[in-house]
């Protein structure tokens, strides 16, 4: 992003804003940087709801997963959501290197 870019400026509840910063923190992002990506997964979501997901695999025997991890998992393996999976690798990457 460049400094030519238009600048908008918003009005957000704090509780939105608090939330975002924590995410920023968590993805190593500025705040503008957090609410740019995440409205451009927003609207990229939009552009590629009709799109066939990649091909399914096999889950290991005996392992089950739940209603809303498959609804996730299924909109993430649309080939144009591959920003959002990698964003939400990174995030689980930064939770488990602060866990430890």
């Amino acid at each position: 992003m460049a400094r030519t870019d238009p600048q908008v400026n918003i009005r957000m509840p704090a509780e939105l804003k608090e939330r975002l910063e924590q995410a920023r923190k968590l993805s190593n992002r500025s705040l503008n940087g957090e609410i740019v990506n995440r409205l451009a997964l927003s609207l990229d979501a939009d552009d590629v709801a009709d799109e066939a997901p990649l091909p399914k695999r096999e889950l290991p025997p005996g392992a089950e997963i739940d209603h809303g991890v498959q609804v996730w998992a299924e909109r993430l393996l649309k080939p144009s959501n591959r920003g959002e999976l990698e964003t939400l690798l990174a995030t689980i990457r930064a939770m488990l290197k602060s866990a430890s």
